[in-house]
């Protein structure tokens, strides 16, 4: 069910479509959209808050630094 905060977004998005540039620049961007999209559903879907979110991105970049120093 929909409330009245996604409607109104949905309702100016479609009406910010109707302009050319903004659709120009929203296509420049839409991928980036998508991809923080995704993320949003993932993280609600895991029940992780942004601070775990952080956490886990933290460690995962500790992980790749450690690789990179050991691999020379």
């Amino acid at each position: 069910m929909k409330n009245k905060k996604d409607n109104f977004h949905e309702e100016l998005r479609a009406q910010l479509l109707q302009n050319p540039e903004f659709v120009e620049e929203y296509e420049k961007i839409s991928s980036m959209l998508k991809l923080a999209e995704e993320l949003k559903s993932a993280r609600a879907k895991s029940k992780m808050t942004l601070e775990d979110v952080a956490k886990k991105n933290e460690n995962i970049c500790d992980c790749i630094v450690a690789t990179r120093i050991s691999s020379r």
